[in-house]
């Protein structure tokens, strides 16, 4: 039997400023000029950070590895990038990113100082335990998951983009913004079809100890703001914040608040021992 280990390459993030490591991960359809604004209030925080934007596997700089994807191989190049790091991280993630950053923190949380993290995708949560609406909206995913999409996916992103916001949403969108979802419709696809793999059980979040902010919107998807909430309750040392007027989109659409939030939160971290 061989002893090689097999090396896995770290996702790919341009460190911006001098000071306390920050990783933050992107949602599906973005990549990690998503934390444009972050590179910039970080560094000049009175607790300064180094911001670490990072581009998922098959993103931006980061190349696609050979072999089936999996939730797990996102996990493992998170790793791999906090293993470049020389210490505990501040890690913040939106969407798909936060469900990563989660199952990172599940299975290493000695590798975090912090987790900040906007409407993770831990729909098993919702699905499990929250609401006939949230439980409802989750079997939509499966059912956006069985779509063919052999030809084209323009109908499955359709679908999608109106999940997280309106029936009709998508159509309203002016012609380049449609034109942009549907450039990384296939990436989106990828990510959706291995949420339901997530390990992220009241159970295991449970034994997690990782200083964890919860932040939604109060206009987002039930199966988002619940999975927050259901989580936050699971978890030992965890609190939620709402954005006012938010949909899944506010670290986009309500940057300030967010960012605000989420520094605010690493700084306080930062005052306590480890």
């Amino acid at each position: 039997m061989s002893n090689t280990q097999t090396i896995v390459a770290p996702l790919v993030a341009e460190p911006v400023g001098e000071g306390l490591p920050l990783v933050a991960l992107h949602a599906s359809g973005m990549s990690s000029r998503q934390w444009a604004r972050l590179a910039k209030d970080a560094p000049a925080h009175h607790t300064r950070f180094r911001v670490l934007a990072a581009d998922l596997l098959g993103v931006g700089k980061t190349p696609m590895p050979e072999g089936p994807y999996a939730l797990s191989r996102e996990v493992d190049a998170l790793l791999a990038l906090l293993d470049t790091v020389d210490e505990p991280a501040f890690v913040l993630g939106h969407s798909f990113g936060g469900l990563v950053a989660i199952e990172a923190a599940l299975r290493a949380p000695e590798k975090f100082r912090a987790l900040a993290l906007y409407e993770p995708v831990v729909v098993v949560l919702a699905a499990a335990h929250g609401s006939e609406e949230a439980k409802a909206q989750c079997a939509r995913i499966g059912d956006l998951m069985r779509e063919d999409v052999s030809a084209s996916y323009d109908r499955w992103i359709e679908h999608f983009i109106d999940w997280w916001n309106a029936p009709g949403f998508y159509q309203s969108l002016p012609a380049p913004a449609r034109a942009q979802y549907l450039a990384t419709a296939a990436e989106a696809h990828r990510q959706a079809g291995v949420v339901q793999t997530s390990s992220a059980t009241r159970e295991n979040l449970a034994r997690c100890a990782v200083p964890t902010l919860f932040v939604h919107g109060d206009t987002s998807p039930a199966a988002a703001r619940e999975s927050a909430r259901i989580a936050s309750n699971a978890m030992p040392d965890a609190r939620v914040f709402r954005v006012e007027g938010a949909g899944h989109m506010a670290p986009l659409t309500h940057t300030s608040v967010v960012n605000s939030a989420v520094l605010a939160f690493f700084s306080a971290m930062y005052d306590q021992p480890l």
